[in-house]
């Protein structure tokens, strides 16, 4: 066969380098034609070959052959047969290619809601379920075809709702700074969440929105501790209900600062305290201003030894006192106005059974289910809630927040103390306008 040997030699030469480079390609088409492909859905190259489908191991889709494509295979190699996966060497160029037009992966939304719950400090409690919460909504068909800022804004709001549910307090434009995604498309994804499994999340209180401002402004211990206590006597004047609530918590930690130092701060006005910590001061914020100071000297006035009658500087000389003696102050105007009452009914019906029945209320301690003050649209009497009256047909009790008035903030339902309270107010406003 061969004339000599040199020619023996360069024959087996050529036919070993020919079987290896055969073998080689054999072998690189073959993990080609099983691995390594592109994932159309999640864009990550993890499709294997299952009983003649290519199915994505990281999004669970089934593609099939003319959708998959072996651009940008930027792996490094294959890391272990039965695992199937595929070491990516550069991430970010990967991502980059898809440039928003294919959605990114389950891995990405649950890396997302770990990175961010450490930052928030949240429970490993609050994530695991946060992390199922994400897994579940990852395939729903509203989710699953969205790019990739949507997956990242579903990542957050399940955080998010997580949160919310264990009693954390902070709101969505915070959050959105935090997570770096737009309050627009982060408040699309709870109202998802919120379809989806029905949930309900619980509305933030002035006291709770009180305690995270303060916080942020770097507000003193010792006059936030005073805001609350007037915020809450302002909630039970009837001044949080319909109101914005920042209007009355900036109001209350402006006379707590102010009393706070007196000496210090007298010269300071409300325009300038709240400049100097980045808020707008309008007409409103001078308002909820006066109506508190109104509150408090009106409690403070049962206060024998409160010094300063001038509406002015009373408040601010005696706000330690007034909130200290506060329930006493309370419980002298019940007498005051129970008497009043009952002189009044004697007059018109005699000695009624109903000022019998405040007096028990009284002396058995149950200050809840009588309360001095009115709210500011009755000015005479506060109507029970299941008391039955008849709606006008010019009032439309079901109107929506917005066309209450300009003075109703984007989140004013969580502060309103109830549908049916909100309802018979507005009975009430009818009535007193059919009487004048």
């Amino acid at each position: 066969m061969w004339r000599t040997p040199v020619q023996y030699i360069q024959a087996i030469k050529h036919t070993s380098v020919t079987r290896l480079f055969i073998g080689q390609s054999a072998t690189k088409r073959r993990m080609e034609s099983m691995i390594g492909g592109q994932c159309a859905m999640c864009g990550y190259n993890a499709l294997v070959k299952h009983d003649g489908y290519m199915v994505c191991e990281e999004c669970g889709t089934i593609s099939n052959e003319d959708m998959i494509t072996s651009e940008f295979q930027d792996y490094e190699g294959y890391q272990s047969a039965s695992q199937n996966k595929w070491i990516m060497n550069d991430k970010k160029k990967h991502l980059a290619h898809f440039d928003g037009k294919v959605p990114d992966g389950k891995r990405e939304g649950l890396s997302h809601i770990k990175i961010y719950s450490k930052l928030l400090t949240f429970s490993s409690d609050m994530v695991e379920r946060a992390e199922n919460m994400f897994s579940i909504l990852y395939k729903d068909e509203e989710v699953i075809h969205k790019v990739m800022e949507a997956k990242e804004a579903l990542s957050s709001a399940c955080l998010f709702v997580e949160g919310r549910k264990f009693g954390h307090v902070i709101s969505i434009k915070e959050f959105s700074k935090v997570t770096g995604v737009k309050v627009g498309l982060l408040v699309k994804a709870i109202n998802l969440i919120k379809r989806k499994f029905f949930i309900t999340l619980p509305k933030t209180t002035i006291s709770e929105m009180s305690v995270e401002i303060a916080f942020k402004n770097n507000i003193e211990p010792d006059v936030r501790r005073a805001a609350q206590e007037i915020i809450s006597l302002c909630d039970r004047a009837w001044l949080v209900t319909g109101r914005q609530p920042q209007k009355i918590i900036w109001a209350a930690f402006y006379i707590a600062v102010k009393s706070n130092s007196l000496d210090e701060n007298r010269k300071l006005t409300q325009t300038n305290f709240l400049k100097n910590h980045g808020q707008k001061f309008n007409v409103q914020d001078k308002e909820r201003l006066n109506e508190i100071l109104e509150i408090l000297k009106d409690i403070g006035d049962t206060i024998p030894w409160a010094s300063n009658k001038n509406k002015k500087d009373f408040v601010y000389h005696n706000l330690n006192d007034i909130l200290k003696y506060s329930k006493m102050a309370l419980m002298e105007k019940r007498m005051k106005f129970l008497r009043e009452m009952e002189n009044s009914q004697n007059i018109q019906n005699g000695d009624s059974d109903e000022s019998t029945c405040h007096k028990r209320k009284l002396q058995s301690g149950d200050e809840e289910n009588i309360d001095i003050f009115q709210p500011p649209i009755l000015k005479k009497v506060r109507l029970t809630v299941n008391e039955d009256r008849t709606i006008p047909p010019s009032i439309n009790v079901d109107c929506d927040i917005e066309d209450l008035g300009s003075d109703i903030d984007e989140e004013l339902d969580g502060y309103l103390r109830s549908p049916e309270e909100v309802k018979q107010m507005e009975i009430a406003r009818a009535l007193i306008i059919d009487k004048q």
